[in-house]
């Protein structure tokens, strides 16, 4: 059976369910879905940006992917405050590792190289019949919107 989704999540304060579990979910607080994508067909890298305006002075940005039999890829993520300061850190994956993101228990993606946006590496799903996920805490500024932007590109191949 083919499925593939994207779902992006920003949420205040809270607790990440890290279980084998589809999707994996935030346990509290109060989620908020700025994208969920289900079965696209395949698409090349593409641009996507939301304004977020945080509730509490901390948040945290997750992103799960699902592409079975094939691969997403995302890239280039950002998340800009009013001052024009950006508030998470590798979200280009240029380090070659998953350096400041955090897994969930269910994560069988990598970070790859050859599949970038720009620059070398990108993150790649790669788990199949499961949703993988990243995530990553920041702080904000209560009622001070932020601009949450990246890339992702839908393959249609194997990794």
């Amino acid at each position: 059976m083919l499925s593939n989704s994207f779902v992006l999540v920003l949420a205040g304060s809270h607790s990440i369910t890290t279980t084998a579990l589809a999707p994996q979910s935030c346990t509290s607080g109060s989620p908020t879905l700025l994208l969920n994508l289900y079965n696209p067909s395949a698409f090349s890298y593409t641009y996507y940006s939301y304004s977020y305006t945080p509730t509490t002075n901390q948040a945290t940005i997750m992103i799960e992917l699902r592409q079975d039999p094939s691969a997403l890829y995302i890239d280039d993520i950002s998340v800009i405050d009013s001052s024009n300061q950006q508030l998470i850190s590798n979200g280009g994956f240029e380090t070659g590792s998953l350096t400041s993101w955090q897994r969930g228990t269910v994560s069988g993606g990598s970070v790859s190289s050859g599949c970038a946006n720009t620059g070398t590496y990108c993150y790649a799903d790669g788990i199949v019949g499961q949703t993988d996920n990243i995530h990553q805490s920041f702080s904000t500024v209560v009622g001070s919107a932020v601009t949450v932007s990246f890339y992702l590109r839908n393959g249609s191949g194997d990794l």
